[in-house]
């Protein structure tokens, strides 16, 4: 997933609160009801920096 508007400010313990709040949403579930997304197990920022190579005008 990725978000263009993103808080890179935000703590571990709001994080794991709100990977938690949609966790216990129960919303992920497979096609035997089962749940995908029981408890956080990780998180990060990824940060993406782009270096062009070449760019062509046409």
């Amino acid at each position: 997933m990725r978000l263009n508007y993103i808080n890179n400010n935000l703590d571990k313990e709001t994080v794991v609160k709100a990977m938690q709040d949609i966790a216990d949403l129960g919303i992920f579930i497979d096609k035997k009801g089962e749940s995908l997304y029981a408890h956080p197990l990780s998180a990060q920022y990824v940060e993406k920096q782009e270096t062009p190579i070449l760019t062509r005008e046409i």
